[in-house]
């Protein structure tokens, strides 16, 4: 343990000189060298209640992190003006690697149900630390709100040298599932499903996108570090993320699919819609891919999903380059239709700019956006909560927010699943409740549970 005190001490130390000298900056990021660790191991070992985890598709790094230098946080509705506002003045000639992470609620106009009300709105938090492992080596990092850390630096010298770090312990394991729920049931779902076929028949709308959500309970408590862990090894190429909340609620999920993410002045995105399953065997995963490729049912909901972002992308940007054609994305379990964005942004348009207007894309809302969402908040009696909305970081140069898909909900000895299918003329309930309870099986076997299914 002698290496590991030596690096919370020069860890102290370092943020003992950072505070002292300043900087003129609203926030300090002051990181030392760390000892080979695992990421999961070392998050399990800090205490509940701010703990998060972020790691973005496509990439070896993995940000750990644990208590709160600073918060934003809104209640029932998010204020995004108010928001750009904040960020703006607190990332103001901040170094580059400083992150805010967090997230915002599918529908900020519909009532907060009891178990997503620790999560707010919306929430985005500068962590006090962070563990950062990649492929360069591991980091120890400590963030700092000067004008407000200077007098409390002792209690964070103190926080630093007693710093929790794991041992060789091994994962707990899952408790048991003992039931699950799903709401709605099938015969719910099947009416649901006909009537917006209906609305889609009348030109009300031309697709929305309908969720369920399955509850499992189990014999004892759920450690959500745990199932972030196996998430991370099993579903490789997502954004995998968490969020705990004070009260131990924990949001955690591993998406595919990328809402936004801004470099300086350039913008990329994505229209992600269109599923079928993949498999090991060669010949009918070809024949899967096939399928995928010429179905009008997949292809139509897909354009919905394509036509809305370039709709709502060109104002912001000088230049715009969409894909020609419609592409695969193939994910462990499955497979999607995918076309990418990439642009040049006019000056002054900011990330929430952004975030406020992608979302909710068609993929996970439907189009036109504020009849579906209307017809979304009447059709489905449970509360989306963060499920479906933006989860990711910003900093002062760059930003990133995933759609937050591949998801649970953990609350003590219970976890909810989410999922969901797009309604589109031609869809058959049956076929769509097989839809997302062939994803809602796959998400729960990942996470170690069988042999439970829908009633």
């Amino acid at each position: 343990m002698e290496i590991l005190t030596d690096v919370r001490e020069n860890l102290a130390l370092a943020v003992e000189r950072a505070a002292m000298q300043g900087g003129g900056t609203p926030l300090l990021r002051v990181r030392v060298s760390a000892p080979k660790t695992d990421a999961f191991r070392w998050l399990a070992s800090q205490p509940m209640g701010t703990r998060a985890l972020w790691s973005s598709r496509g990439t070896d790094r993995v940000v750990a992190m644990s208590g709160m230098a600073d918060v934003y946080e809104a209640g029932e509705r998010p204020d995004f003006d108010r928001l750009s506002q904040y960020m703006t003045h607190h990332l103001a000639g901040a170094h580059p690697s400083i992150r805010y992470y967090g997230g915002i609620r599918f529908d900020g106009g519909r009532s907060m149900s009891e178990e997503w009300s620790s999560f707010g709105s919306l929430r985005m938090v500068l962590p006090r630390f962070e563990l950062v492992m990649d492929g360069s080596g591991v980091e120890l990092v400590c963030n700092l709100v000067p004008h407000h850390d200077r007098a409390r630096l002792a209690s964070i010298l103190d926080e630093i040298r007693a710093l929790p770090w794991p041992g060789e312990e091994a994962p707990s394991g899952l408790p048991r599932a003992v039931d699950r729920h799903d709401q709605p049931a099938r015969a719910e779902w099947m009416a649901r499903v006909q009537e917006s076929l209906d609305i889609i028949e009348a030109n009300e709308i031309q697709k929305v996108v309908l969720a369920r959500r399955s509850t499992f309970a189990f014999d004892g408590p759920v450690s959500p570090i745990d199932l972030i862990a196996r998430l991370y090894a099993e579903a490789p190429n997502r954004f995998h993320y968490l969020v705990e909340t004070e009260d131990g609620s924990a949001f955690l999920g591993a998406t595919p699919e990328r809402l936004v993410r801004r470099e300086r002045s350039y913008v990329f995105t994505e229209a992600v819609a269109g599923t079928r399953p993949a498999v090991d065997d060669e010949t009918d995963d070809a024949e899967l891919l096939a399928a995928l490729m010429a179905s009008d049912k997949e292809q139509r909901e897909h354009l919905c999903v394509r036509w809305a972002i370039e709709e709502i992308l060109r104002p912001f940007c000088d230049e715009l380059v969409v894909d020609a054609h419609a592409t695969e994305m193939r994910l462990s379990q499955g497979r999607h239709l995918v076309s990418r964005f990439n642009g040049v942004l006019n000056d002054g348009v900011d990330t929430w700019q952004l975030v406020r207007h992608l979302h909710p894309t068609p993929a996970v809302g439907g189009y036109p956006a504020p009849a579906a969402i209307r017809a979304i908040r009447r059709m489905e009696s449970f509360d989306r909560g963060w499920y479906a909305g933006p989860i990711g970081w910003v900093g002062p140069e760059e930003a990133e927010f995933a759609v937050a898909l591949r998801c649970a909900l953990v609350t003590g000895d219970q976890m909810h699943i989410y999922s969901g299918a797009g309604i589109v003329k031609g869809s058959e309930p049956q076929s769509e409740w097989d839809e997302i309870e062939h994803k809602i099986v796959d998400f729960a076997r990942v996470l170690g549970l069988a042999g439970i299914q829908a009633k």
